[in-house]
C-alpha cells in the first residue's frame, strides 16, 4: 500500500529554450525523484512554461506564469547565453516575493558555463549581486551532473530527507544515481581524488592482465592477492574522501540562500573547483577572526554569527584535508567546533542553528571516543531540543539515546537504561512500532541488559530480535544496520557461551557488510573482533590473529593510536600472541 500524501512540494522551473535538454533532463529527474518520495509521503510538482501555456486562457501568458509561481515553494531559474523578456520577469517575482517572507521560499539560480553569451546576458550577470543583494543564491555548472547536484543538494535541505550519500564515486538519492563525482569540480579537480582514482584504475589494470594469463604460478598468484589487497585499500580510502567531499557539499548547500562573507564566497569558491587545501587556508582567516571575536564579542555580533558558519564549514574541509595526518586533523577539528561552540553562545546564535551545531558536535566527540566532553554538548542539545520541538519528538529522542549511550560506554549502565527506555517510549509514541529509529532503541536496550547481567538471554534476545525484524521490514536485509542487529545477537550467544551459534551471527553481519560497505569499511571492525574472539576461545590462534589484524588495520586508518578500540584491539592481538606462544613452547 503507498503511503498517504501528507505534504505537497512545488517547484516551478524557469529556462529559456535553448536549455530544453537541460529541463527535459530534469523532468526524467524529477519523475525519479517523485517516486521515491511519494513513498515516503512527499509529492514533488512541477510547473514549467509548456504546461501552462495551453491552461494560459484570457489572461496574459507572464500573468499566468506569476500567478502560478505565486503558488510554489521552489522556484528554479537557469540561464545561459540569452537574456530573455519572460525568464527575467519569473526572477524578479520570485524574488520580490521571497524578500517579502511569501511564497516561493526557496529562489534557486545555475548560470551554464562556458558559452558565447549575448551582450544583455553577460551585463546582467555582471549586475546580478547587486541587483539581488538578498543572500547568496546562485551557482554555475558546466555539466548536468553538477546542476542536478546543486539542486538535490538544496533539495535535501528543503526536505530534512537524509537520504542522499555517495557509493563508488556517484551521488544517489536512496538508489537513484543523480551525479558521478568525475563529473564535478570539487572532486574531479580535487588531487587526491584523482590520485585515488587513478591508482584504482591502474590496480584494475594490473588485476585484470595477471587474471587473464591463467593458470597463474605460485609467484603471481601472490603478486594478485597483494595487489587485490591494496586494491581494496584504496577502494576504502577513496570512499572516505568522497564522503567527506561530499559531506562539505552538503555542509555549502546549507549557506544557499543565505547572507555570507565575501570569504565565505572565495572559501566555496576554492572548493568547488576541488582545491581543498587552499579553501582551508582562506578559513585560516576566520579561525584567527574568532580567537579576536571571543575578546570582543559584544561588539562585533554580526561578525561572529558569520564565523560560527565558517568553522563549520572549515571543520569539514579539516577532516577532507589530507595534507595533515588523521591524529592532527581531529586536534585541529576538535578545536574548531571548541572555537564555534564558544563562539555561538556568545554572539546570541540562532537556536535552531544552535541545536545541529551541537548534534554535529557531540556525534564528533562520540566517534572519536571523547565521552565526557560529548556527555556535556548532549545534554545541552536535549535541553534545546526539548525547548525548541517539545518533550515528544523525534530529534529530543534522539538526544535522550545518544545521552544513554555515553553512559553505557562508561559503564553507568543503570542512567544508560533510563535514557534508552526515554527514548523508546517517544520513539514508540511519535514513529510507531516499525520505525528504524525505534529498532536502534531496542537493539541498545537489549545490549544493555545483555552487559547488565539482568534477567535470562530469552528477555536480551527479545529485544534484540524485534530490532532486528523491524530492520528486515524497514531496511531490508542488506542493510548495514540489519548487519548490525546480527552482529550483536551473536555476542548474547557468545555471552550463553554457545561459540557455534555466535559465529552464525557473526559470519552473517561480516558478509552482509563486506557486500555492502566494502572489505576494510571501518563497520566491518566489530564482526572481525568478535570473530576473532571465538576463534581465540577455541584455541585456533592463528586464525584469531588474522581477524584481530584485519580490524586493527582498519582502525588505523581512521582512529589515533589512543583510541579505545585501536588499544583493546592491540591488548587482543598481545593476548593472543603470547598464549601462541606459550602453547607452542609446552608443544
Amino acid at each position: 500500500m503507498p503511503a498517504p500524501i501528507n505534504r505537497v512540494v512545488r517547484v516551478f522551473i524557469a529556462s529559456s529554450d535553448e536549455l530544453t535538454p537541460e529541463r527535459n533532463e530534469f523532468d526524467t529527474l524529477f519523475a525519479h525523484l517523485n517516486t521515491i518520495f511519494e513513498a515516503r509521503g512527499i509529492s514533488l510538482k512541477t510547473e514549467k512554461w509548456e504546461f501552462l501555456d495551453s491552461s494560459a486562457g484570457p489572461l496574459h501568458k507572464q500573468e499566468e506564469y506569476n500567478r502560478v509561481l505565486k503558488t510554489c515553494d521552489i522556484c528554479v531559474v537557469v540561464f545561459w547565453q540569452k537574456f530573455g523578456d519572460y525568464t527575467k520577469a519569473e526572477l524578479d517575482v520570485a524574488y520580490n516575493e521571497l524578500c517579502a517572507g511569501r511564497k516561493p521560499t526557496k529562489l534557486y539560480i545555475y548560470f551554464k558555463e562556458p558559452g558565447d553569451v549575448s551582450a544583455e546576458m553577460q551585463a546582467f550577470k555582471e549586475s546580478f549581486d547587486k541587483e539581488y543583494s538578498y543572500g547568496h543564491f546562485y551557482g554555475k555548472f558546466s555539466t548536468l551532473d553538477k546542476l542536478q547536484l546543486d539542486f538535490v543538494l538544496q533539495l535535501e535541505r528543503f526536505l530534512h530527507s537524509n537520504l542522499i550519500k555517495v557509493e563508488d564515486s556517484q551521488v544517489k538519492v536512496d538508489q537513484l544515481v543523480v551525479a558521478h563525482l568525475d563529473n564535478i569540480p570539487f572532486a574531479a579537480d580535487n588531487e587526491r581524488y584523482r590520485e585515488l582514482r587513478e591508482q584504482l584504475q591502474e590496480l584494475n589494470e594490473d588485476i585484470a592482465d595477471l587474471e587473464s594469463s591463467a593458470p597463474l604460478s605460485a609467484d603471481k598468484e601472490q603478486r594478485l592477492n597483494k595487489k587485490k589487497q591494496k586494491r581494496n585499500e584504496i577502494r576504502e580510502k577513496l570512499q572516505e574522501h568522497e564522503q567527506l567531499l561530499l559531506g562539505a557539499a552538503v555542509r555549502v548547500a546549507q549557506y544557499t540562500g543565505e547572507r555570507i562573507s565575501e570569504r565565505m564566497k572565495r572559501a566555496i569558491a576554492f572548493f568547488n573547483e576541488g582545491k581543498v587545501s587552499e579553501a582551508n587556508a582562506v578559513l585560516d582567516e576566520a579561525e584567527r577572526d574568532a580567537d579576536e571575536i571571543l575578546r570582543g564579542v559584544k561588539e562585533l555580533k554580526a561578525v561572529g554569527k558569520q564565523s560560527v558558519d565558517e568553522l563549520l564549514v572549515k571543520a569539514s574541509y579539516m577532516l577532507a584535508d589530507e595534507q595533515y595526518p588523521i591524529e592532527e586533523r581531529i586536534e585541529k577539528t576538535h578545536n574548531i567546533y571548541q572555537k564555534a561552540h564558544e563562539l555561538a553562545l556568545e554572539c546570541n546564535y540562532e537556536e535552531e542553528k544552535l541545536y545541529k551545531l551541537l548534534y554535529e558536535y557531540c556525534d564528533f566527540l562520540v566517534e572519536y571516543a571523547k565521552f565526557n566532553d560529548a556527555l556535556v554538548i548532549a545534554k545541552q542539545s536535549l535541553e534545546l531540543s526539548e525547548k525548541l520541538y517539545g518533550e515528544n519528538h523525534p530529534n529530543t529522542a534522539t538526544s535522550y539515546n545518544t545521552i544513554g549511550l555515553l553512559y553505557d560506554f562508561m559503564g553507568d549502565y543503570d542512567t544508560a537504561l533510563e535514557y534508552y527506555n526515554n527514548a523508546l517510549a517517544i520513539r514508540k509514541q511519535v514513529l510507531g512500532e516499525n520505525h528504524s529509529d525505534t529498532a536502534t532503541s531496542y537493539n541498545n536496550i537489549g545490549l544493555l541488559y545483555n552487559v547488565m547481567g539482568e534477567g535470562d538471554s530469552k528477555i536480551v534476545l527479545e529485544y534484540l530480535n524485534k530490532a532486528l525484524a523491524i530492520r528486515q521490514q524497514v531496511l531490508g536485509d542488506n542493510h548495514p544496520d540489519t548487519a548490525a542487529s546480527y552482529n550483536n545477537i551473536g555476542v548474547v550467544y557468545r555471552t550463553k557461551g554457545d561459540c557455534d551459534a555466535a559465529l552464525k551471527y557473526y559470519n552473517k553481519a561480516l558478509t552482509i557488510k563486506q557486500q555492502v560497505l566494502g572489505e576494510n569499511h571501518s563497520d566491518t571492525v566489530s564482526p572481525y573482533i568478535n570473530i576473532g574472539n571465538e576463534y581465540y576461545d577455541k584455541g585456533d590462534y592463528d586464525t584469531a590473529l588474522e581477524y584481530y589484524n584485519k580490524a586493527l588495520a582498519i582502525l588505523k586508518q581512521k582512529f589515533t593510536s589512543t583510541h579505545p578500540n585501536v588499544l583493546a584491539t592491540k591488548q587482543c592481538i598481545s593476548e593472543c600472541e603470547y598464549m601462541k606462544a606459550k602453547n607452542n613452547k609446552y608443544q
